[in-house]
């Protein structure tokens, strides 16, 4: 919990310290970070977008979509996606997911016996 609680005040006072480049500053350091996820290179972006196979292939890698960083703050050009969620919602979906987790972990073990 220490750990996690000072990677997030690192991770704040690096936004802060960012925060001098204005809007456009911040939107094109958001593009540039890359995904923090085992196995995946790919780069973040909040332009909702869907690839048809007639249209040509997709981007390789495949873009991460995203509405809010690490931080849970809504990223430049993601405003218009973000939905109006109220408390209670959200703490239901948290522990919807985090039950998903649980299961996929216990599902996981015991295939492999």
């Amino acid at each position: 919990n220490a750990r996690l609680r000072a990677e997030l005040s690192a991770l704040r006072d690096a936004a802060a310290a960012n925060g001098a480049g204005g809007a456009a500053g911040a939107a094109a350091a958001a593009a540039a970070e890359r995904t923090l996820f085992v196995g995946a290179r790919s780069s973040y972006t909040s332009e909702l977008r869907f690839w048809c196979p007639e249209e040509g292939p997709p981007p390789s890698p495949m873009p991460c979509f995203r509405l809010v960083d690490d931080l849970g703050e809504v990223v430049p050009g993601a405003e218009a996606h973000v939905p109006q969620l109220d408390e209670e919602v959200c703490l239901r979906m948290m522990e919807t997911m985090l039950r998903v987790s649980e299961f996929d972990k216990v599902f996981n073990d015991a295939q492999r016996q």
